[in-house]
């Protein structure tokens, strides 16, 4: 693995063709969990996210095609221009339609219409939709719905998530009133490199967090939760003191 610096963003080249853009952000280090989820949905189009995989907040993306060379004239990643975009993407044209059944075909064979989206049934009894947005086509899955789940719920899921999201690829988590969910986006101008990619992650993530995430809608065990967590600074402290 190699690593590059460019505008204090670490870019690193990882295996299986995929480069990870991945920079501090201590600014973030006090807010919550839903707050780092929030303002990475608001601000930030694509698997832009933020994550706390330690006590310390970090923005990161991840690209496939920025491990090819073939990029004349471009960042070697598109994390800088994910970052530059605002909301003037929102008059970009749909994706094509037909190329999306088409590869829908071959990814998701199962996939039915539902309305103006497509739906993929997953594991858990949870589901894959895919709609077209402005730009892109957005493969979306519901991990847990919230409507009746209590603010410590709330809170322990949206910490957990902003956990795990440092683990995973090309996707990132969502956190609504009355869901919380998994997002990713495959930009309409290259709809048929990153659809597949943001099928399978969506896809992986959901079978990976889907219990979890439902288990800690539970009230006891998110406060089990969640005084774990307040209680992690102590315990890395303390290892570190024990470790030879």
């Amino acid at each position: 693995m190699t690593a590059i610096l460019e505008h204090s963003v670490d870019i690193r080249r990882e295996a299986g063709g995929w480069t990870r853009c991945w920079t501090p952000r201590p600014e973030y280090d006090g807010r919550s969990g839903r707050e780092l989820l929030d303002i990475a949905a608001r601000r930030w189009p694509a698997n832009v996210r933020l994550v706390r995989p330690d006590n310390s907040v970090a923005l990161v993306a991840d690209d496939y095609a920025a491990a090819s060379d073939e990029w004349p004239g471009e960042s070697p990643c598109r994390f800088h221009r994910w970052l530059a975009e605002s909301d003037g993407r929102q008059s970009a044209p749909l994706p094509d339609e037909e190329l999306m059944l088409t590869l829908l075909a071959e990814l998701a064979p199962g996939a039915t219409r539902r309305d103006a989206a497509w739906v993929v049934p997953l594991p858990a009894g949870t589901e894959l939709t895919i709609d077209l947005a402005p730009g892109a086509a957005l493969v979306t899955a519901t991990l847990a719905d919230l409507d009746d789940a209590p603010p410590a719920a709330i809170e322990a899921i949206a910490e957990f998530l902003v956990r795990a999201l440092s683990g995973l690829r090309f996707v990132r988590a969502e956190l609504s009133e009355k869901r919380a969910s998994l997002a990713a986006r495959a930009e309409a101008d290259g709809l048929a490199f990153d659809l597949p990619h943001a099928v399978h992650a969506v896809s992986f993530a959901s079978r990976l967090l889907v219990h979890e995430v439902q288990a800690l809608a539970d009230v006891d065990l998110a406060a089990t939760y969640l005084d774990f967590l307040k209680q992690e600074p102590h315990l890395n402290r303390q290892r570190k003191l024990s470790s030879p």
